[in-house]
């Protein structure tokens, strides 16, 4: 499967400015007209999100971009010797073809989907959140954080977690607490969503007995 991603960096800009000082060698009245162009490409580019425990990925090593031409046009009016009343025009877009594996991407869905629905059924009061930092589908009750995550370095593929906000200072024992945070609990990817969910929601009513 391939998706486009679109890394823009668009700017249209409509300023007026009445009250501006003329730009220099432009003081007499009359209709100006500036344009510019040259080539615009990825240079080095780095991104981690969060900044100190993200993933880092490169836009230029892991995505392919091609240069692009650029312009920007700036047409304006100087009158009574004082006042420009000037417009900017600078698009820029540079494209770039993310390549995905449908399989892969379809097992998340599936993993986030059944963790919120799980998540709903347990705690029916709460609020599941999708984190972008972590890339997990969570709610916290009573100290306890409750979600499913898609993978970390820890765990590369989607999990289930319980983690008692104490659980550092005050361990629980016994087979269900098998992790530094709290309990995980490896998803079953060849499980259809349903089955996901029901797995799901009796990991964290273990997980709530077990507090």
């Amino acid at each position: 499967m391939k998706k486009t991603m679109i890394l823009t960096a668009t700017a249209v800009f409509l300023t007026a400015a009445l009250f501006a000082p003329p730009v220099q060698g432009q003081a007499r009245s009359g209709w100006f007209l500036d344009v510019e162009t040259g080539g615009a490409f990825l240079g080095y580019c780095d991104v981690q999100i969060p900044g100190d425990t993200g993933t880092r990925f490169s836009l230029t090593d892991d995505l392919e971009s091609s240069a692009s031409a650029f312009f920007r046009l700036r047409a304006g009016l100087n009158f009574r010797k004082r006042h420009t009343l000037w417009v900017l025009l600078a698009p820029l877009s540079l494209d770039t073809v993310l390549d995905l594996d449908a399989d892969a991407a379809e097992a998340i869905s599936r993993s986030l989907y059944a963790g919120g629905s799980a998540l709903k059924a347990v705690l029916p009061e709460e609020h599941p959140v999708l984190w972008p930092e972590h890339f997990d589908v969570a709610v916290t009750d009573n100290e306890v954080n409750y979600g499913v995550s898609a993978g970390d370095d820890g765990h590369p593929l989607p999990y289930a977690y319980v983690g008692p906000w104490d659980f550092a200072a005050n361990a629980r024992t016994g087979r269900f607490w098998n992790a530094s945070f709290g309990a995980l609990y490896p998803l079953d990817l060849s499980a259809d969503v349903d089955t996901l969910t029901g797995d799901v929601a009796e990991f964290f009513r273990r997980g709530q007995a077990q507090l």
